[in-house]
């Protein structure tokens, strides 16, 4: 019997349709894994089964019993709380530090890197420095930009906010580590929701320093593992005008971030992977034990390799979700006040 459900498994797990399209090879790895969980977890229940008639005709052994719980409650666990995907994330590049002239004027451009400063607090005050330096509390808008664990940021969703601006934009991005993301993510993100936490307190302390009137609106985005890094600095911090979060790691169904706004492609498989799916549903994905799960753990393999709008890519199809913020095209009038937290939504 579990040989019959684990070949069934598989079968489904490869034919079925996929929220992105993988290599043939991840489809049958997927299905090949299908097949084992399908089948540990019918020898597994066979196990249990089994041991609930001895227990009832008084033959249990105590330690095989308690081996049998203990895998119960394991597998019972699978349905917590979501984790981070260990989404891959392109190579480390710079941010350009010269940026294209616009109506508003040419938009400022600030990253510190890993290298630049020795802890999260002195790199938050190198970028502050660079920042008033170059005029960036000058711009009506002020956008911290949380990379993702390879120090990547997505330039193009920058400059769709620095058109949207007419250039009136000042950009601050600050790295936190060198690795892949799902790297970081091995290693916990604790490390990025620190340095995004560290730059947020520190833009807000100069903010604090200048007239009402005079300050800029300060928006925070991250992308990916970045999202996350900034849910949690404005969750410690608060206090901003806008929070956009792209490809959010198993953000699909999951409760909003207070004050933030979260974006995912529907065939994003970042937003959706979770250990939990091997046992229950989540974000209205169709769902078939283990099935979805290693089907939404393959597609994570091909999840860049897509089109922006589509997988995990982003780029200038966030122009309409900055719109949604309060970003003004020229000649669109004055900016409009702080915003609130919007309707989480997906594309």
């Amino acid at each position: 019997m579990a040989a019959v459900l684990a070949t069934s498994a598989a079968v489904v797990c490869v034919v079925t349709p996929w929220l992105v399209e993988p290599p043939l090879e991840v489809r049958l790895l997927a299905g090949l894994l299908t097949g084992l969980t399908w089948w540990a977890a019918a020898r597994l229940a066979g196990a249990a089964a089994a041991g609930v008639r001895e227990v009832l005709r008084g033959r249990a052994r105590p330690a095989g019993l308690a081996a049998g719980m203990a895998a119960v409650l394991v597998l019972a666990g699978c349905g917590g709380a979501p984790a981070s995907p260990p989404a891959a994330a392109p190579a480390w590049r710079p941010v350009v530090g010269a940026a294209p002239e616009l109506p508003g004027g040419t938009p400022v451009r600030v990253r510190i890197g890993l290298g630049d400063a020795p802890t999260d607090e002195a790199r938050a005050r190198r970028a502050v420095e660079e920042l008033v330096r170059g005029g960036g509390l000058t711009r009506s808008t002020l956008l911290i930009a949380v990379p993702t664990g390879s120090g990547w940021l997505d330039d193009d969703a920058v400059a769709a906010l620095e058109e949207l601006t007419g250039g009136d934009l000042a950009t601050v991005t600050v790295q936190y580590a060198q690795h892949p993301s799902w790297v970081e993510y091995l290693r916990g993100t604790d490390r990025a929701a620190r340095s995004a936490t560290t730059l947020l307190g520190a833009v807000r302390a100069q903010l604090a320093t200048l007239p009402a009137a005079e300050r800029p609106r300060l928006l925070i985005f991250g992308e990916s593992l970045g999202a996350t890094a900034a849910a949690a600095a404005v969750t410690a911090v608060g206090d901003v005008d806008g929070c956009l979060l792209a490809g959010r790691p198993g953000s699909a169904g999951a409760a909003p971030v207070p004050g933030c706004t979260d974006v995912g492609n529907d065939d994003d498989p970042v937003t959706r992977w979770r250990p939990g799916l091997v046992v229950a549903p989540r974000g209205g994905l169709p769902w078939l034990p283990a099935v979805t799960f290693w089907q939404v753990t393959g597609a994570l393999v091909g999840a860049l390799d897509q089109p922006e709008g589509s997988g995990h890519r982003y780029g200038a199809t966030l122009a309409d979700d900055w719109a949604r913020l309060g970003a003004e095209p020229p000649g669109g009038g004055p900016a409009p006040g702080p915003v609130g937290p919007l309707r989480a939504h997906s594309r």
